[in-house]
């Protein structure tokens, strides 16, 4: 099949999605307002076609401009002719979609443009139910994306397939070596906990932060592993030094994602601070590698999480609560280890990369035989 995909904003999500388009041999083309040079591990992927349409002077605006690239976009796509066009992000490369009038449209959200965004503005509300309410098909990766989905748009919920994106288990497994993180820092004998979120502020990384101290006054053995980057980096740095934190916490900054699996064994307990959530893919790589898991009482986390069962909870935007879910936590080793064998199998169940992109293949093929008929 030849797949149109529609996205701007390049993340870590687009290049697993276009590299497994590609190697499965469907011709596949990225059509994209991204501001600057491709992403690298983008421009990496051999067989991907790209229609890099560049911003110009206006770029600082572009986020505002994505109805202005309908009639472009109209006619590119009467020339390329795909079988389906896949968009992602809704009231951006979504609305352009919508607007340039191409069926079969799967819109495919990516969180906070559903969760969040619709709720800060009357003009992007209409915006999205205006895109929900003209795809084909709508994919999500959580009941509680897709439940905001009808409760925006009044979408039918059985044109709504939900699935988890997952993880690719050949990286992801609790069965490799860990990182030699321990003795490099001098860690032997402690407790590491790790978050894997980027600095931004839906992730509440800063509240995680906040909550050390109490932490480390009752359990001064724990050390802390911060992997990502973002726009808060220098706060958290600075929020380190104030606290007196520098031989607790260190920043890993962006690894790939073999290194990141490495850390994820290395460490005790995974720890998601989020405000807000989708089904987090650096939640599904810490299960996956058999870690006992805390996090916050986001809707989406607890289609994952049992609390008491694979991990414990912690109430969000607290960051006493959070404190004392870790220390609860960290109370018994023998219960942390159940937890991470359980979360080892319901990764291996639930949130196997290759097998549920076999669910996006098959709503291309639906949409594609759909559009012929």
């Amino acid at each position: 099949m030849h797949i149109a995909y529609l996205s701007s904003a390049l993340s870590v999500h687009d290049e697993r999605f276009l590299s497994k388009l590609v190697e499965r041999g469907h011709r596949t083309t990225l059509i994209t307002y991204y501001p600057g040079a491709l992403p690298p591990r983008i421009a990496a992927i051999r067989g991907l076609a790209v229609i890099h349409q560049r911003p110009g002077f206006l770029a600082r605006y572009d986020s505002g401009l994505f109805a202005f690239k309908a009639p472009g976009l109209r006619r590119l796509l009467s020339a390329l002719r795909p079988d389906v066009l896949h968009s992602g992000y809704v009231w951006k490369d979504g609305f352009a979609g919508a607007l340039a009038g191409f069926h079969p449209h799967l819109v495919m959200p990516w969180g906070s443009d559903i969760l969040i965004e619709p709720d800060r503005s009357l003009v992007l509300r209409w915006i999205v139910r205006y895109v929900l309410r003209r795809a084909d098909t709508i994919t999500c990766d959580c009941a509680a994306v897709a439940d905001k989905i009808v409760a925006l748009s009044e979408y039918p919920r059985d044109r709504i397939v939900v699935f988890p994106w997952g993880v690719d288990r050949t990286v992801f497994h609790p069965g490799a070596p860990p990182t030699p993180i321990r003795g490099e820092r001098g860690w032997d004998g402690t407790v590491i906990l790790i978050m894997t979120r980027s600095f931004e502020p839906v992730y509440n990384v800063a509240g995680f932060v906040a909550a050390l101290p109490a932490v480390l006054r009752a359990r001064p053995d724990v050390r802390v592993l911060l992997v990502g980057a973002g726009s808060q980096e220098g706060l958290l740095r600075a929020m380190v030094r104030r606290l007196g934190l520098g031989d607790t916490v260190h920043f890993l900054g962006r690894v790939s994602p073999e290194h990141l699996a490495g850390y994820l064994r290395a460490a005790d307990l995974y720890v998601s601070n989020s405000l807000s959530d989708g089904a987090s893919l650096s939640l599904l790589e810490a299960m996956a590698c058999g870690l006992p898991v805390v996090v916050t009482d986001v809707p989406a986390l607890l289609e994952w999480v049992e609390p008491g069962l694979n991990g414990l909870v912690a109430r969000r935007g607290d960051s006493d609560a959070l404190a004392r879910t870790l220390l609860d936590a960290l109370a018994d080793r023998e219960r942390l280890s159940g937890m991470g064998a359980r979360n080892a199998a319901v990764a291996r169940e639930r949130a196997d990369w290759e097998r549920n992109v076999d669910t996006l293949e098959g709503i291309y093929r639906t949409l594609a035989a759909e559009a012929r008929a």
